[in-house]
């Protein structure tokens, strides 16, 4: 429990400080749409690594609703094959993550603050194959559930620049195992990790983004096997077209 007040904290401070910062301006809602491609890597250092075989594809579309302090919804779907590197390797593991946000613009000036909550989930259909040294594999889901605030800052016309630091909340890892003998589906949970993305927009409908997390390991598995998430780290680099 205090670790969980202690991720509040930095955003607190910010809604704290947002009515005295920033001139209210009524905004006007829209909608945004995108299709993007991107570079993925999921690397436990020292274990294994699953890198995009071909670049994941994605759709992403977001409102923002009109008010003096706007609030935004977000909502992105990618999918693509990875390579695994580790006890052997495999090859064409479809690969599917999907993105839900929402936030809150509380500093309007020429520095931009939004603060949200999101989710995350990935779902790795690796199984049911064998590694290329004969280990079985397996399917994994990951969710993860975050705040973050996001700093824009607006550049030429049509130019901006963003960040965004995310701070996880929860986050549950699921295996489906049940194939191999003497074992059930498990999950694990995650209670420390971090993000940062970036949008670079280079005009009014290219730009240029990155997105990542640093997970620490995970608590021991529910069905007691012995299996923890290890560490791990995900990045995520590609060229994003507004239409």
């Amino acid at each position: 429990m205090a670790r969980s007040i202690k991720n509040f904290i930095p955003y607190l401070a910010l809604l704290a400080f947002a009515p005295t910062v920033g001139t209210a301006q009524v905004s006007e809602g829209h909608l945004t749409t995108y299709f993007q491609a991107s570079y993925y890597s999921y690397e436990e250092p020292n274990v294994m690594n699953k890198k995009s075989s071909v670049p994941l594809i994605g759709l992403g579309v977001g409102y923002t609703i009109a008010h003096n302090y706007p609030i935004s919804v977000h909502a992105s779907i990618n999918l693509g094959q990875t390579a695994y590197e580790g006890t052997g390797t495999t090859d064409n593991d479809p690969l599917y993550i999907i993105n839900g946000e929402i936030a809150k613009q509380i500093i309007r000036s020429r520095l931009d603050v939004n603060f949200g909550y999101g989710l995350r989930y990935l779902y790795d259909d690796w199984g049911i194959k064998k590694t290329t040294t004969n280990y079985n594999t397996y399917d994994r889901s990951s969710l993860y559930s975050y705040i973050f605030a996001s700093f824009t800052r607006k550049l030429k016309a049509n130019q901006f620049i963003t960040f965004k630091l995310k701070t996880l909340i929860n986050g549950k890892q699921k295996i489906f195992i049940d194939h191999v003998n003497a074992y059930q589906k498990t999950s694990m949970t995650q209670k420390r990790g971090f993000g940062i993305d970036a949008e670079l927009a280079l005009n009014e409908k290219f730009s240029l983004f990155g997105e990542s997390w640093q997970i620490k390991k995970s608590e021991p598995d529910t069905k007691g096997y012995g299996f923890i998430e290890p560490e791990n780290k995900a990045i995520q680099l590609g060229l994003r077209y507004r239409f």
